[in-house]
This record gives structure tokens, sequence and C-alpha cells, in this order.
């Protein structure tokens, strides 16, 4: 029986630590961490990372141990040493979710798409849905610290996918054959236009000819662990990534020549008539601009299935007006054109800015009941009470 509410923390440079943390500490839990460096380690298979995990876990006695986003070398360690492994996935894709160790009885891993979950569980593995969330207070310290003199009257805040072009895996990707790339221009261009519903990856499965194509330059292959294959690999890491960064160009540029839009990016894009400004912080900066910009959108990585990104948690958090395109969660928990508004295509979208910045006192109360509801269900407190029941619930 575990004696002590300690847990250790599996740190990289995630969103929402010092948000998780501070739920911890609400319910009495100490957090201890641990620094995971993910990106210099295989958090696969790495021997030695699994080692000093365990040769951790046992110096201390910990209630569970817990990360954003899951690893199988941390779950290796928890089955070894008996302790319960709570992880809670955000990002899209994310593979090593694909991976036998997370059935260990050891383990809860939680991932915020459902429809991710039901990938999962169709290849056999254990997962469970929760949906992300935000910060208890709101940002209300950094809303209040991090003030600019202008803000413009729409702001994306996100990557463009420009960001990695000279990667060596993008740069094999980009050197596939002609036929493969027009193949994929098409598919791309179909699965743009449909939110909610994945066909392309199943499109790719019925055509082997181009996974072929595709590998005769790029390394992209069936996986050796568990679940996933060469299609479900290049739609979610290259072809889910090429929509995207199409559809927020073009949504960006249509909407720019219309009103005054700001974007706050790591990557490229060009135009004059768009405020470029450089990438902001999560806890920072970014819960400011989504406050004081009249409109805030959200454009989902069509890797993300049904699940709502963290960014509209956010938004919503913080008090801003935020304009999503349709996901197929989003109603469960926020209901249109009340908690906030949903777009179903390029022309709807435009329709609605031209609609919400002429009606303020409408767009106010729109985002003061987005607001109200997130800090009421869907806060780091709320999901750090589900993870404190699970570990409970395993020691009894």
């Amino acid at each position: 029986m575990v004696k002590t509410k300690k847990i250790l923390f599996i740190e990289w440079d995630s969103f929402g630590n010092s948000e998780i943390i501070r739920s911890f500490k609400k319910l009495d839990l100490e957090t201890e961490n641990y620094r995971f460096d993910r990106d210099h380690i295989d958090a696969r298979l790495d021997g030695n990372e699994t080692e000093k995990i365990a040769k951790k876990i046992l110096s201390g006695d910990y209630f569970f141990v817990f990360s954003f986003n899951y690893f199988p070398i941390v779950a290796i360690a928890c089955k070894a040493c008996k302790v319960p492994y709570i992880s809670w996935t955000y990002d899209s894709p994310f593979v090593m979710l694909f991976s036998e160790t997370i059935n260990y009885e050891t383990n809860f891993p939680f991932v915020f798409d459902r429809g991710a979950v039901e990938e999962l569980k169709a290849a056999g593995l254990n997962a469970e849905y929760l949906p992300m969330a935000t910060d208890d207070s709101g940002f209300d310290s950094a809303i209040n610290k991090y003030k600019k003199d202008h803000y413009e009257d729409i702001a994306f805040v996100g990557s463009m996918y420009t960001e990695d072009e000279d990667s060596f895996m993008y740069r094999k990707y980009r050197e596939i054959p002609e036929h493969a790339k027009g193949f994929l221009k098409g598919l791309a261009e179909a699965q743009k236009k449909v939110y909610g519903y994945n066909f392309a990856t199943d499109v790719l499965r019925e055509n082997p000819i181009i996974l072929d194509e595709i590998r005769k330059t790029c390394p992209v292959y069936d996986g050796t662990d568990t679940g996933e294959d060469a299609a479900w690999t290049v739609f979610n890491y290259f072809l889910s990534r090429d929509i995207t960064a199409m559809e927020r160009k073009e949504i960006i540029d249509l909407i720019s020549e219309r009103h005054e839009v700001a974007l706050y990016t790591g990557g490229i894009y060009a135009n004059k008539k768009v405020r470029v400004y450089k990438p902001v912080g999560y806890n920072t900066e970014a819960p400011s601009i989504y406050k004081n910009s009249k409109i805030n959108l959200n454009i989902t990585r069509k890797s993300i299935i049904t699940g709502i990104p963290l960014r509209c948690f956010d938004i919503m958090g913080s008090g801003g007006f935020l304009i999503s395109n349709y996901q197929s969660e989003i109603p469960e928990y926020f209901e249109p054109d009340k908690d906030i508004c949903l777009y179903s295509d390029y022309e709807d979208l435009a329709e609605k800015t031209d609609f919400y910045l002429k009606h303020e006192d409408l767009r106010k109360k729109i985002a003061e009941n987005g607001r109200e509801k997130v800090l009421k269900d869907h806060t780091y407190f709320n999901r750090a009470l589900v993870f404190k029941e699970c570990a409970e619930n395993y020691w009894r």
C-alpha cells in the first residue's frame, strides 16, 4: 500500500505543466519532477533511460507517475515497479500510443480525441477518452500582465506547418515520384472539405501501389509494434499536415481581404494584409491575445478526428470569442451560437466573421458563456480529480 500522496511528474516542454501541478497541489498531491529529454532518447526502447526511471520510482513512495503524452519506456518502468502510470495525450498524431505496453495493468492512458481512442481500441489497445482543459483561473494573471497596445480584430495563434520543411523526413517526402504527388494532392483536396471523418487513410490502404511509390524516397513502413501502418503514418504525419497548411493559409488569406487579422506563428506566411507576429507563450502572452481580440479562430489539424483542440479550451477559458471549424465532440459540451461559434465551410466562416464583428453585445455574451462553461467543467483541476481517482482505485 502506498504511504504518501507524492507524484513523480515526467517533465518535458509540454503545455499545461504548471497548470496541472497547481491542480495536484490543490488536492494535497505533492509533485516531484523527473526531467525527460524526449528529443534525445528513444522513448519506445531506450533501456538505459528505462532503468533510470525505474530507479527513481523505487527511490520514493509514489502515488502514481504522470506525464503529458504516453511514453512506452515510462510504462515499462512503472510495470516493473508496480506503480500506476497515468498519461494524458494531447498531441496528434502521436504514434507511441500504438504500443503493446499500453495494455499493462499499471497503465491508465487518457487521450483527448475520442476518434483516436476508437482507432486504438480497434487495434486491441487500451485507452480512455478525456477532453483537454484550461487553467483553473482562466489565466487571469497572464491576461493582466501581458497586455499589448493594440489587438487586431481577428487572431489566429498556431502553426502554419512550414516550420519543419527542412527536416530529413519532410525533405524525403517532397522527393516522392510525381504520380504519387498527384494522387496525394487530389486526396488532400477531397479530405480538406470534410470535417470529423477521415477517409483518406482508408483510401491509402486501398492503394498499396501509391504507398510503394512513396517508399521509394520516404522511409515509411508498417509499424514494428502494434496498430500503426504505412497508410496511417502517411496520412497523420504528412498528408494531414499538408491539408492543414493549405486550409490555414486559404482561410487567413480569405479573412484578411475583409478584416484586420493577426497571425502568431513560427511558420512562414507572406501576406502584406496580415500582421504576422512571432509565436507567443501558452500561459504568458496568448491568453491576453485571446481575451482582447474580437474574434479568435480555431482551424483544427486534420489528424484530429473528433477531438477538441487545446486551443479551443484556452480561448474560451481566457474569455475570448471563438469561431471554430466543426468537430463532432464540440456540440457534446458546448452549445453552438451560445457558448461557441462553428463554421461549416469557408463561405460560412466569412459570413459569421462579418456578422459577429457587427454585433458586439452578442459576441461578448457568447464569450462569457463559453468561459463560464469551461471554468465550471473543463479545468485542469477537474482532470486532476480523475487522475487521483484512478490511482486510488489502483491501490485499493
